[in-house]
């Protein structure tokens, strides 16, 4: 064990493992009263109920890469949750605009889609 000492009576009568009584005790300092909870990667923290029940994760159908998942916006109005519009563009479908909009011109587009620099769907 760690620090050569063996694990405390009291764990193993509340059914505690040694990282549980250490979360306890730094979270609070005393081992009764603990107000931690177990640690969770991000595939348990999405299965949990509540995260459904909140609608906190939105599905998004992309043209190309097919259906995925992401956090949704954490702001409600009016009690309504909030949503993505629609899901993020295909490679390359703003490219002319965005290039346009920043005040090029169209046959500089077109070299640089030609070079390989610039992509358009």
């Amino acid at each position: 064990m760690i620090g050569g000492g063996s694990q405390p009576s009291w764990t193993s009568k509340a059914g505690l493992c040694l990282r549980d009584f250490w979360t306890c005790r730094n979270a609070t300092r005393s081992p009764t009263s603990c107000g931690a909870a177990e640690v969770q990667d991000l595939s348990q923290v999405l299965a949990r109920p509540q995260v459904g029940a909140l609608g906190a994760v939105q599905e998004l159908q992309h043209e190309t890469a097919g259906a995925y998942r992401l956090i949704g916006p954490p702001l409600r109005v009016d009690q309504a949750a909030l949503s993505y519009p629609s899901p993020a563009p295909a490679l390359g479908s703003d490219t002319r605009a965005v290039l346009t909009e920043s005040g090029l011109a169209p046959e500089d587009i077109d070299r640089l889609v030609e070079d390989g620099i610039a992509v358009t769907a």
